[in-house]
């Protein structure tokens, strides 16, 4: 939404792994893609894991439910 409502820098804050995951996909056709999928695929899936936790504590914390 914010994004569409011209505002990037707030879309970004709102969602930065939207914003990895569309640098990634613009980046797979060059070839840069072969470097993820040379990584084991049990490290592969330790580091969504990660990303997913890491995005899910960024809402948490966006929305003021975690409390530091």
């Amino acid at each position: 939404m914010e994004l569409g409502a011209a505002h990037p820098v707030r879309a970004v804050l709102a969602n930065p792994v939207a914003l990895a995951g569309a640098v990634g996909l613009a980046t797979a056709p060059l070839g840069l893609g072969r470097r993820w999928w040379a990584i084991e695929p049990r490290t592969r899936a330790c580091l969504l894991g990660v990303v997913a936790a890491l995005s899910w504590l960024w809402q948490l914390a966006r929305f003021g439910l975690l409390q530091w």
